[in-house]
């Protein structure tokens, strides 16, 4: 029998005292949002890593979930068919807010469309808009295995206002390489933001804001392929790519994307696949 405890994805809260996860690999009851007690001092560690509250989900499951930067919010990925947390199948965006003491208002972000998967959020820094992956399940099959959020060949990067509206996607940010010969199944997915906004003068016109993300995708790099992945990814690896967000273009329903470009850092040798951003140096770098 897994423990409670288990989990396959989480967020930390702002504060960093709480931690929301989900594990969906069970038979368990309920998979939907777990909290733990983080904080670890020396008043809380009588909980400290424990459950202390549970939240269930509209659907079959919770995956992929991920706490608004101003605490008030946390999306996820509304499992529509039984699987496991890796792979969850006929995706939705779900969201629940903090309400006076606990959380309310489950519902859709984005909702439930026939032939497609909506998977994996990420928040923006201001907290008014996610960027997720959207995959095109051949056939309108949803469990099939290219449109099970692990990597499919047709996932691409959308985003969408917390306020609502009809989600975006990134197409400028997602165009094929060179060396990928007008091949656009590119598996672009797990987009993070970086956890900062920069205002840009703009001279007479204004200023714009602007936010940066990164994503994981199958695209060339110059005339680097990516090395070998696994059946699931069609055979290629993923480097991860960067690209400017303006979310004033979002807010007009213009695509808030600019062309990418390659981390410079990553190891070219290895399949690389999620950013995680930290606000603190701790160290210096890897130099590969």
């Amino acid at each position: 029998e897994p423990s409670a405890n288990i989990i396959q994805f989480g967020s930390f809260s702002p504060d960093g005292s709480q931690l929301v996860g989900v594990f969906g690999d069970d038979d368990r009851a309920d998979r939907g949002l777990t909290f733990f007690d983080t904080r670890c001092d020396a008043t809380s560690m009588p909980t400290c890593g424990q459950i202390v509250s549970h939240v269930p989900v509209e659907g079959i499951e919770a995956s992929h979930p991920a706490w608004s930067p101003d605490g008030a919010h946390i999306a996820y990925t509304d499992v529509g068919i039984d699987s496991v947390s890796q792979r969850p199948e006929s995706g939705a965006i779900g969201i629940v807010d903090r309400g006076a003491g606990d959380w309310v208002g489950r519902r859709f972000l984005v909702p439930r469309v026939a032939g497609t998967s909506r998977i994996n959020p990420d928040w923006a820094p201001d907290s008014a808009s996610i960027v997720f992956t959207e995959s095109t399940c051949p056939g309108g099959d949803l469990s099939h295995m290219d449109c099970n959020g692990d990597s499919d060949p047709s996932s691409t990067v959308h985003a969408t206002l917390l306020s609502g509206g009809t989600p975006v996607a990134l197409s400028a940010a997602q165009e094929p390489g060179a060396l990928d010969e007008g091949r656009t199944e590119l598996n672009n997915t797990f987009a993070r933001f970086a956890p900062f906004e920069f205002v840009l003068d703009s001279g007479d016109v204004g200023d714009t804001r602007l936010m940066w993300v990164v994503f994981s995708t199958t695209r060339s790099y110059g005339l680097r392929n990516p090395p070998g992945g696994n059946d699931e990814s069609g055979g290629r690896g993923t480097y991860l790519w960067m690209f400017a967000f303006l979310p004033g273009e979002l807010e007009s329903g213009a695509d808030p994307s600019n062309p990418p470009f390659a981390l410079p850092f990553q190891d070219l040798a290895s399949s690389n696949h999620i950013a995680a951003w930290t606000t603190e140096a701790v160290g210096e770098p890897p130099v590969f």
